[in-house]
């Protein structure tokens, strides 16, 4: 058997950098199977921790900013998303990229061309209703 000590970073891109000290006692393979699930494990957190701080960015602008600062606008609702602009305190409006617009615009054609251009189109179908007689309800 081996022993060791690991010092485990939760945290490497923030000022306070929190670490935690784990003495570990197995064999070999042990060690080693425990050092990759904390890989997994950072490398996960560390993902977590960029989207949280990107989500903290400014989506919100006042009207005056949002002159003065429009192409910037528009790149963060290119690459991080929807940009809210508000008047007086209330949100007015939103600047969207083309892609985020292009989902909510929904699809070209309608249900009705859809399913008249589907290849299923010219099959007959022979449907036939139940008849049966339905059950008796009490009112």
């Amino acid at each position: 058997m081996c022993s060791g000590e690991i010092m485990m970073l939760l945290t490497d891109k923030q000022p306070n950098v929190q670490t935690q000290h784990v003495t570990f006692r197995g064999d070999n393979a042990m060690l080693q199977k425990y050092i990759n699930s904390f890989s997994v494990i950072t490398s996960k957190l560390s993902r977590l921790s960029g989207l949280i701080f990107n989500s903290m960015k400014t989506k919100k602008w006042q009207l005056q900013d949002a002159k003065n600062k429009f192409s910037e606008i528009v790149r963060r609702a290119a690459t991080e998303g929807p940009q809210f602009v508000s008047k007086h305190g209330k949100e007015e409006v939103v600047v969207l990229s083309m892609k985020d617009y292009k989902k909510l615009e929904g699809p070209e054609n309608s249900l009705v061309d859809f399913f008249r251009n589907s290849p299923l189109a010219s099959v007959e179908l022979e449907v036939e209703r139940d008849k049966t007689p339905s059950r008796d309800v009490a009112l």
